[in-house]
């Protein structure tokens, strides 16, 4: 851990340098999700920046050596040590802490049980989107209960027990999966949940509550509600900045300016993302199309060198595979990044989506380039190609719209 001025004072000096030079994006978000105590992204930036530039970075080894070591002290609650780089961190740089850091480290040092915020709605708060007494009623006993499970269960190192009565079956499942991929709670930045709901089709939602992943950081999630105000899915979201109109839609599409269109492709990659979360093979299966063209790839490590291997599947083999995967692991975790969407000239409801993917699990983990070929038409939409290329695949092969028109 004596790593850790080096580190800091280090890269302050060198990597504006290193990124100009060499395009190291993913250095410097590393360096900043390091600084957010978000140990678990900052490894994998490292790694996908290792996998653009293989040649030797002393800066990047030393921060992603000490980002792991972080995070193991993370998950085997060892406060003392996660107090020393606290201290460090704080009178040496002056550096800012996010709340739900200390909150945690002072929970496992003092051994209390920190008091949570039980009521985060009141009838006040969803009066003015929610007309109907008895659904708004339903929404917030239903929500405050979940939500404060969640921090209880978390802070006292307890299972979770969820009410039947709250949420769906189907809920239920989810919810337990995703609470078995990694534990979280509710942070206390209340004045960045959202004081309303959003009407769906079928039902309601409130988006954008802040949580904090003990594998993953800070992050943000939706809850969905039946038409009667009961829970019936919690899903993980996508960053805002990853669906900022001027970063995401390639200059070679047809114009994409339609909030709508915007919100539908956010929700289905939300929707696809979580599938593979919650090992939800049901959902997966159902937005495959019968006759989807499926290249999946592995990474090897062979002689300390890396290989990849693709192998193009049908529908019924990739599902088969994929049960078969998600029976092997204890947890799946997939996180999207770098979103560029290409939208068909001919058919306006077609699009193409290259994602940056990292993929994460208890037997196998990899970063690669996700391509989807996806038909909004129907009404639930159907990814007609899945692709998947390796990081270090150079820029003008990696696949998109126009490989499969």
């Amino acid at each position: 851990m004596k790593n850790i001025i080096l580190i800091i004072s280090s890269m302050m000096f060198f990597l504006t340098i290193n990124t100009k030079i060499h395009g190291q994006e993913d250095l410097k978000n590393a360096y900043n999700a390091f600084v957010e105590e978000n140990y678990s992204n900052a490894i994998s930036l490292c790694k996908a920046d290792k996998n653009k530039f293989p040649f030797k970075n002393i800066l990047r080894d030393n921060l992603c050596t000490h980002a792991q070591r972080c995070f193991v002290l993370y998950t085997k609650n060892d406060c003392a040590s996660l107090e020393k780089i606290k201290t460090i961190r704080v009178n040496s740089y002056k550096l800012t802490i996010h709340p739900q850091t200390d909150k945690k480290i002072e929970a496992f040092c003092k051994n209390v049980k920190p008091e949570y915020k039980r009521y985060l709605f009141d009838n006040l708060d969803l009066r003015n989107t929610i007309p109907e007494t008895g659904i708004r009623q339903n929404i917030i006993i239903n929500t405050n209960s979940l939500l404060s499970e969640f921090n209880r269960a978390y802070f006292n190192g307890n299972k979770i027990n969820i009410d039947a009565e709250n949420v769906t079956p189907k809920a239920k499942a989810n919810l337990l999966s995703l609470w078995q991929s990694s534990r979280f709670y509710i942070t206390d930045s209340l004045e960045r949940i959202p004081k309303h709901a959003k009407i769906t089709n079928t039902g309601w939602e409130i988006r954008n509550i802040p949580v904090f992943f003990e594998k993953g950081g800070t992050s943000e999630i939706v809850i969905e509600y039946t038409k009667d105000g009961k829970i019936s899915n919690i899903t993980e979201i996508l960053p805002k900045h990853l669906f900022k109109p001027e970063n995401i839609t390639e200059k070679r599409s047809h114009p994409l300016n339609d909030s709508i269109q915007f919100d539908m492709i956010k929700r289905f990659l939300e929707d696809f993302r979580s599938a593979y979360c919650n090992k939800d093979i049901d959902f997966i299966e159902s937005v495959f199309s019968e006759y989807a063209l499926i290249i999946v790839g592995k990474e090897l490590i062979i002689n300390n060198k890396r290989h990849y291997t693709q192998t193009r599947k049908d529908k019924k083999t990739y599902i088969t595979d994929l049960k078969k995967a998600f029976d092997k692991n204890q947890y799946v975790n997939v996180w999207f990044d770098d979103v560029k969407i290409l939208r068909d000239k001919k058919d306006h409801n077609v699009y193409g989506i290259t994602i940056r993917q990292r993929w994460f699990s208890s037997s196998y983990n990899d970063m690669g380039w996700l391509f989807l070929k996806i038909d909004f038409n129907e009404a639930v939409p159907q990814v007609w190609v899945r692709t998947w290329q390796p990081l270090s695949t150079p820029e003008d092969v990696v696949y998109g719209l126009s490989n499969f028109l």
